[in-house]
């Protein structure tokens, strides 16, 4: 039996009573559990097994194919019911950028979750996923040209930030840079910066999840 910390994935319903849970756990990397009749009302899993939530969890690995879930607990949500819409479409960028077999899902996360958390309201969202990608190491610098460096005359070029030398499109104000920090409330600025990380995902072959989506 192994027994880790663990934030909640997704949850796929699996027979008739049953899920399949994917979860990032502490120091098992990404893996997935069936949760046996969890989906009956008075399954003792059923109530535990929540998204945004610090979980701990005990399961028997698999021999060959994936293991079982014995028991969950839930501990603290790790960010303010208000932000649950923006918490879940991280979450699900997150089931995107850490697959099975990664190590680094569970940090990532709490992280982006953490950032989410503390950011002001209208740049919540673009925060925690810039915490994300940040982490998944497909994200440079905030305030700097992504080629060369240069840190003036920036722009939103297709590939991300590029100064005029490098690269063509929108100018890039500071107020862009402190969105991707969740320090501003300029709806502008946090569509600037929404409109880089769909690049970032983009560049990855993957579509960033729509908020409340």
């Amino acid at each position: 039996m192994l027994e880790d910390e663990a934030l909640l994935v997704r949850r796929v319903a699996w027979r008739e009573s049953s899920w399949v849970v994917h979860l990032f756990t502490r120091a098992h990397g990404r893996i997935a559990l069936v949760a046996k009749g969890a989906r009956r009302l008075k399954s003792p899993l059923r109530g535990h097994l929540e998204p945004l939530h610090r979980l701990h969890i005990r399961w028997r690995p698999g021999r060959i194919g994936m293991g079982v879930l014995a028991a969950a607990e839930r501990h603290e949500a790790l960010l303010p019911e208000a932000r649950w819409p923006e918490g879940l479409a991280i979450t699900a960028a997150a089931a995107m950028l850490f697959p099975e077999g990664t190590e680094e899902g569970f940090a990532a996360l709490e992280a982006a979750l953490f950032t989410c958390a503390k950011a002001q309201a209208p740049s919540a969202y673009v925060a925690g996923l810039w915490t994300l990608c940040s982490k998944a190491g497909i994200a440079a610098a905030a305030d700097a040209c992504w080629r060369c460096g240069a840190r003036h005359d920036l722009v939103l070029a297709e590939h991300g930030l590029a100064c005029t030398r490098c690269g063509t499109g929108p100018s890039w104000p500071e107020a862009a840079s402190r969105a991707l920090a969740g320090q501003t409330a300029e709806a502008k600025a946090v569509e600037l910066a929404l409109a880089l990380l769909a690049s970032i995902f983009a560049a990855q072959n993957l579509r960033l999840p729509k908020l409340g989506g």
